[in-house]
């Protein structure tokens, strides 16, 4: 990076974009966007019956508002059960047909011929169904595989169905990844590791597609100090006063670039749970929120 272009980074940071997030929300205003991470939804299989049933009672009244970005769904079911149901069966029919085909001889003009034929054809009727089964299971609903003893995934589909990112371009994930990655982006250290930038730019384009200025209050279970311009601070904090996660400002200034003078801000589930419950008047309990202190991770 040039030296001009550093003073020309330094300035903005510091005067244009300095203090933009440091300010509470008051109040969830019309149009504004609320994103969810992963951990703020896998943590409510942590918590007892009625705490959860507490804080879906909250994240219920934020569906206008909600959304679910791609990778924060592939997160979510890694974080519960290793993968989404779909593609994981539709994984293992592709690993039987292989190992089925293994065993066929390779002669040529033979039965065997005819029935490696139809292999691949299964093989491709797969692919087929799976195109068109993508558009549902990935942005459609967060509800692929319910459980009958789980009432938390019943109650997440009602609040995002509909509101689930779209799986991204491979090639154009690829091409941002590389322009990120030589630009020196804070999301992106290594091109082995691009889950949060993943994360940060479907939020940056789901925001894109609001109304000018459309801010963005990113609720999350925990993120890493390279989200954040206070991580040690508010690692130095866990446990006793409050401290609020303020984003990396290069993020603040990319946001509001982006979005046309919109505001990232960074929440936890106990900061949007207060909002929320004081708005629209759902009670939360003291003991919800000491249950959510004590499995809230610190940055990292």
């Amino acid at each position: 990076m040039s030296i001009t272009r550093q003073a020309r980074t330094l300035y903005s940071d510091f005067v244009e974009y300095k203090e933009l997030d440091r300010a509470p929300l008051t109040s969830i205003h019309p149009g504004i966007l609320i994103a969810f991470d992963s951990t703020a939804l896998a943590s409510l299989y942590n918590y007892p019956t009625h705490i959860s049933d507490e804080i879906l009672r909250v994240y219920s009244q934020l569906r206008g508002h909600a959304f679910l970005p791609h990778q924060a769904l592939k997160e979510f079911w890694a974080a519960l059960d290793g993968a989404s149901p779909v593609p994981a069966a539709a994984d293992r029919v592709r690993s039987a047909l292989a190992s089925f085909k293994e065993t066929l001889p390779e002669e040529r003009n033979s039965p065997w011929s005819a029935l490696r034929s139809v292999t691949h054809q299964l093989d491709h009727s797969i692919a087929q169904i799976m195109k068109i089964l993508e558009p549902t299971t990935d942005t459609g609903s967060i509800n692929m595989a319910r459980r009958e003893d789980d009432t938390i995934l019943p109650r997440l589909n009602r609040i995002f169905t509909g509101h689930v990112g779209a799986a991204p371009s491979p090639e154009r994930h690829e091409q941002q990844c590389r322009e990120a990655l030589a630009q020196g982006h804070p999301l992106l250290a290594n091109a082995s590791f691009d889950a949060d930038f993943a994360l940060w730019n479907q939020c940056v384009a789901e925001a894109t597609t609001r109304v000018k200025g459309t801010d963005c209050v990113f609720v999350t279970g925990g993120v890493r100090d390279t989200w954040l311009r206070n991580g040690q601070q508010v690692r130095a904090a866990s446990g006793g006063e409050h401290v609020r996660q303020l984003a990396n400002r290069q993020l603040l200034r990319e946001y509001t670039k982006a979005t046309g003078g919109g505001v990232f801000r960074i929440y936890t589930v106990e900061e949007i749970l207060r909002l929320a419950s004081n708005q629209y008047g759902v009670t939360v309990s003291d003991a919800t929120y000491s249950a959510i202190r004590a499995e809230q991770p610190v940055a990292v």
